[in-house]
C-alpha cells in the first residue's frame, strides 16, 4: 500500500482480468452504461467507502495503548476469536457462489492459506489466534468457554447471512473482501491497529504472527475483493447493495468495539461498586457466602466471572450507558438474598 492508501501490484499475486471470452457467456458479465457505473469507476467508489471508515479511531484503541488494560486487552482478543473462527466459513461461503472461475481459484487460494497457513509459511489462522490468546495467559478453556458478545454476535450473523444466500454474495463479498479485510489495514498516524497492544505489552514477534501475517496479506485480498465484486455487480441495484454492505460491515465493526468497551466498563464498574461495599454487604446479611465472595482484598475470581456472564445479559435487555447503574442494584439484591454465586447469572 502507498503512502496515499492506495494498493500496488505484487508480482506474486497477478490481478490482471481473463478476457471475457475465457468465459463461457462471457457478455453476461458486461455491464451496460446506463444501467450501472463503469467498472473502474464503481471500484474507487467501493475504496472510498472503506476508506470513509477508521474504526482505529475508536476509544477502544486509546485503551488499549495505556499498559494497564490488560483485562480489556483479553477481552479483545476472546471477542476477536468468535470472529476468526468464523472466516474460513466465509470464504468458503464465497468461493462456493462465485460464478467466475478465474476469481474462485483466487478465492481457493485465499482459503487455502486461511486453513493451513502454507502459503505464508505459518499455520492454520484461527491457530495464530490461539496463539496470541495463550500468550496472554488466557487458558484454552476460558478461550473456549467465552460467549460473543450481542454485537459480536450481530457481525457473524451479517456475514454469514449474505454469504451463505446466492442472491446476496455480491452483498456478501463486499462484507468479507474489501470491509472486513480491510480493517487490518487501518493506520493512526504510523501504527496499524494491533501495534497499539503489541507495543504496551511487550509481546514478542511470535505472539503477533496472527496480526503481521494479515498487515501483509489483506493488502492482496482487499484488491482481489474490489476487482471481484467491481466485476459480478452488473446493474446499478448490486452495486448499491455493495456498497451499502461495505457501510453496513464497517458500522457492525465500530458497534463490536463499543459492545467491547461497553461490556469492559460495565464489567470494571460492577465488580468495583461491589468490592467497595463489601463490608456493608457482610453486615447487612450474615452470610457466609457473601463474605467468602469477598474474602480477598478484590472481589473473588468467581465474582468476576459471574458479574461478566450477567453484564452480556444486561447488554441484551439495555440501549444506553446511563441505565447499567440499575443493574449493579440488581445484582447487590441477588448477593444480599442468599443466592448462591452459580445463580447471579440466571
Amino acid at each position: 500500500m502507498t503512502s496515499q492508501g492506495h494498493f500496488q501490484k505484487s508480482d506474486s499475486f497477478p490481478h490482471e482480468m481473463p478476457s471475457h471470452h475465457e468465459e463461457a457467456n462471457g457478455d453476461f458479465w458486461k455491464c451496460p452504461q446506463e444501467i450501472c457505473q463503469p467498472k473502474e469507476s464503481f471500484r474507487r467508489q467501493l475504496e472510498a467507502a472503506l476508506a470513509s471508515h477508521q474504526n482505529v479511531s475508536h476509544p477502544l484503541f486509546v485503551e488499549l495503548s495505556k499498559s494497564e488494560q490488560k483485562d480489556l486487552l483479553k477481552l479483545v482478543a476472546l471477542q476477536g476469536y468468535q470472529l476468526t473462527k468464523y472466516f474460513a466459513i466465509y470464504i468458503g461461503g464465497l468461493y462456493y457462489h462465485y460464478p467466475i472461475a478465474y476469481y474462485r481459484k483466487r478465492l481457493a487460494v485465499n482459503l487455502y492459506e486461511e486453513e493451513t497457513g502454507k502459503l505464508s509459511g505459518t499455520a492454520n489462522h484461527q491457530v495464530l489466534m490461539e496463539r496470541f490468546i495463550r500468550a496472554l495467559n488466557i487458558s484454552d478453556f476460558e478461550r473456549d468457554s467465552a460467549i460473543a458478545l450481542p454485537t459480536t454476535q450481530d457481525l457473524i450473523n451479517y456475514r454469514r447471512q449474505l454469504v451463505n444466500n446466492p442472491l446476496t454474495f455480491h452483498m456478501g463479498a463486499a462484507a468479507v473482501m474489501i470491509a472486513s479485510e480491510g480493517q487490518n489495514l487501518e493506520r493512526e498516524g504510523d501504527k496499524l491497529r494491533h501495534d497499539f497492544f503489541s507495543d504496551a505489552y511487550s509481546l514478542t514477534s511470535n505472539d503477533m504472527i496472527f496480526f503481521s501475517v494479515h498487515a501483509k496479506e489483506d493488502i492482496y485480498h482487499v484488491k482481489e475483493g474490489l476487482d471481484l465484486v467491481s466485476e459480478i455487480c452488473t446493474d446499478s441495484k448490486m452495486q448499491h447493495d455493495a456498497l451499502a454492505a461495505v457501510h453496513e460491515t464497517c458500522k457492525l465493526f465500530w458497534r463490536f468495539y463499543d459492545g467491547i468497551y461497553n461490556e469492559h466498563q460495565l464489567t470494571h464498574t460492577i465488580t468495583q461498586n461491589l468490592t467497595d461495599n463489601k463490608e456493608k454487604l457482610s453486615k447487612k446479611r450474615n452470610n457466609k457466602e457473601i463474605q467468602n465472595l469477598f474474602s480477598g482484598d478484590t472481589a473473588s475470581e468467581d465474582l468476576v466471572n459471574n458479574v461478566r456472564s450477567t453484564s452480556v445479559h444486561i447488554q441484551n435487555s439495555v440501549n444506553d450507558f446511563s441505565t447499567f447503574h440499575a443493574a449493579f442494584h440488581d445484582l447487590e439484591n441477588l448477593l444480599l438474598c442468599h443466592k448462591p454465586c452459580n445463580q447471579i447469572s440466571s
